[in-house]
């Protein structure tokens, strides 16, 4: 329990960078599903399909949704490095100790602060989101256009 509304901002804050964080582990997460469920689609679906249908356009189609799938998980690992997720305490500290801040202004600055980082980490959060939310679309593509090319012949 908070004891002054300044450590209570600093604690709502805190809490709101480490839910951004976990947004981001569970999106890894998944996009490690989707290359697993992506992958076995096309190892069996797919090459039951080409099998019985060749290379058709219908077979090619899945096969580059495959490889669209494939484009964001790839992302969404590489993108994570682009995050920040942690406070500086030896800039702030420096930063607070000249003004002889209060540890009530030291919670306000630290609230803060933490604002500014979850306001940078936004953008990543949304693309990271929508990029895998493609990679889903891509799946679905996939499977209905591998079915597709089974039904056909």
């Amino acid at each position: 329990m908070a004891a002054s509304v300044e450590e209570l901002a600093f604690d709502l804050s805190l809490d709101s960078l480490y839910a951004q964080r976990d947004v981001l582990a569970e999106v890894r997460s998944r996009s490690a599903t989707l290359l697993t469920a992506s992958s076995i689609v096309t190892s069996f679906v797919g090459g039951r399909a080409i099998d019985t249908a060749g290379l058709d356009v219908l077979t090619v189609a899945a096969v580059i949704a495959f490889f669209v799938t494939l484009a964001p998980a790839i992302y969404i690992v590489t993108a994570n490095a682009e995050g920040s997720f942690s406070i500086d305490g030896s800039r702030l500290y420096a930063d607070l100790i000249p003004a002889e801040a209060s540890l009530e202004e030291a919670y306000v600055a630290l609230a803060e602060e933490i604002r500014a980082v979850r306001g940078g980490n936004r953008s990543l959060v949304d693309r990271v989101v929508w990029s895998l939310r493609l990679g889903f679309g891509a799946l679905i593509l996939e499977v209905i256009l591998f079915l597709a090319a089974l039904a056909v012949h």
